[in-house]
């Protein structure tokens, strides 16, 4: 994904994270598999001399239910 991203762009991609909340907004269970949502919030800078913008998203995690694996992540969902 580095090249890709290289390719795309002027040069190297940094983030710096200015802030970083996160709030667990629950967790679902089937006799298969289990799934988490966290919601992720805060600020970020994308470029080393741009402004912080804030951001807000939803990771979904995943695990077998018989705790065979950890938490995997399934999913981000951006809600700016």
């Amino acid at each position: 994904l580095k090249v890709e991203i290289l390719q795309r762009s002027d040069g190297e991609q940094t983030t710096d994270v200015v802030k970083l909340d996160g709030e667990l907004l629950g967790v679902e269970r089937d006799p298969a598999v289990e799934m988490a949502t966290v919601q992720f919030s805060g600020m970020l800078r994308e470029t080393a001399d741009g402004a912080a913008e804030p951001f807000k998203e939803l990771w979904n995690f995943t695990r077998p239910s018989n705790g065979a694996m950890g938490w995997v992540l399934a999913g981000i969902q951006q809600l700016r």
